[in-house]
């Protein structure tokens, strides 16, 4: 039996292709019959959300965003880049016995990261999960705002801008175990911003860090006094973790099994983020295997090896060998003072990862306990069947064609 989310994603792509289909039969009016009930659920005709915290904008941000998962765009006078959902699995390792996006939970469609939360629910199982990277020239400074998916206690999420180029890969600071080329390091938990020079290591001074905890959004200033774009082409990259505050550092996994204050799961280059971007390239799942004539253990020990469904197997082999010198993006600061709207980094046909904003949410984060199986009565949980994605950003895949 399909998982959980996979029958989520199955159904999402389902629900949209007999959408279309519906559409093109009946221009933008939805199916009706002469007597009985309106097909479908009353979910159906229901107006999408009024209040979507996390895609909300305050001035001085303005653009609208991408909702596509790894995509790009410049719109507004801004550059914006979509991250996946629930792909803050980190490094690829020794996985937590209790991991609860382990083989058992999600039989077919396994993360590729190793890594997870602290028990304490204060992470919610989903602290440092990137929803959306923006940046935004200011007069003097350079502004960028970070979206997150669950933010219950800033001081415990903490996330790195590594700025510009370098000749070589330049080590992150506080801890975070990894290297990438920079010229200038940015490193926020809370409030509190940092930056250092990226090749000695010395400070930098005048970055700043105001938090809106009600959208999930971090804004960063970054003056020009401290590093400077110019109007050409710049490297950006981001990389989100957990804080310890009382470590001034990146919290480390201290074990395979998460404990209350501590991550789990062992990654051999001991890197501590769970989640960087851009990514830009991700691997797609094949899903040519699952064909005919293949066993549920055959089909799930191939959805193991090549653990790609939640879009984050190249995240998982880099931050398994500590170098994210792949995920960067080359932002256009011409473009930018240009107003310059292109969306040609936003796909429109083929495979697509989406983000739906539900009208429904429970929480932040994930719940592990609400299950939509039981192994001991083969999978079959009848009304026991919960989603475990509590918030209301929820992802979806879907495809489409590139003709009729």
């Amino acid at each position: 039996m399909p998982t959980e989310g996979a029958v989520r994603r199955g159904i999402a792509a389902i629900s949209i292709v007999a959408s279309l289909a519906l559409a093109a039969q009946a221009g933008a009016a939805l199916p009706s019959v002469k007597s009985g009930p309106r097909p479908g659920p009353d979910a159906l005709y229901a107006p999408p959300p009024t209040e979507v915290p996390q895609l909300e904008n305050a001035a001085p941000w303005r653009a609208e965003p991408i909702l596509v998962s790894g995509a790009q765009a410049y719109r507004d006078g801004e550059w914006l880049y979509q991250d996946y959902l629930h792909d803050d699995h980190g490094a690829a390792g020794a996985r937590d016995p209790n991991d609860p996006f382990g083989i058992d939970a999600h039989l077919f469609s396994p993360a590729a990261g190793s890594m997870t939360y602290p028990t304490d629910p204060v992470y919610a199982h989903n602290a440092a999960d990137l929803v959306e990277l923006r940046v935004r020239p200011g007069a003097g400074e350079t502004l960028f705002r970070v979206t997150l998916n669950t933010l219950k206690d800033p001081a415990r999420t903490a996330f790195t801008l590594a700025l510009g180029n370098s000749a070589g890969p330049r080590p992150w600071p506080h801890g975070a175990g990894v290297i990438s080329p920079a010229e200038v390091f940015v490193t926020v938990h809370g409030a509190n911003a940092d930056a250092q020079n990226a090749t000695t290591g010395g400070p930098v001074s005048g970055a700043t860090a105001s938090v809106d905890a009600r959208r999930r959004q971090v804004e960063v200033r970054v003056p020009h006094s401290a590093w400077s774009p110019g109007t050409g082409k710049a490297r950006v990259s981001v990389g989100v973790g957990l804080w310890d505050p009382e470590a001034g550092a990146y919290l480390k996994p201290g074990g395979t099994e998460a404990t209350a204050t501590r991550p789990g799961g062992v990654a051999p280059s001991n890197a501590a983020l769970f989640n960087v971007g851009p990514r830009l390239a991700e691997p797609q799942p094949e899903v040519s295997q699952y064909g005919a004539g293949v066993t549920i253990g055959d089909a799930a020990a191939g959805a193991a090896v090549q653990g790609a469904w939640w879009r984050e197997k190249a995240q998982a082999d880099a931050l398994r060998i500590g170098d994210v010198t792949p995920f960067a993006a080359e932002v256009d600061f011409g473009k930018l003072a240009a107003g310059t709207d292109d969306d040609s980094g936003v796909p429109r046909t083929g495979p697509i990862n989406r983000i739906l904003a539900s009208r429904h949410q429970f929480g932040q984060g994930i719940e592990p306990g609400r299950v939509c199986y039981d192994l001991a009565a083969g999978f079959s949980a009848g009304a026991r069947c919960e989603g475990r994605f509590v918030g209301q950003l929820q992802p979806y895949a879907l495809y489409v064609p590139a003709k009729p």
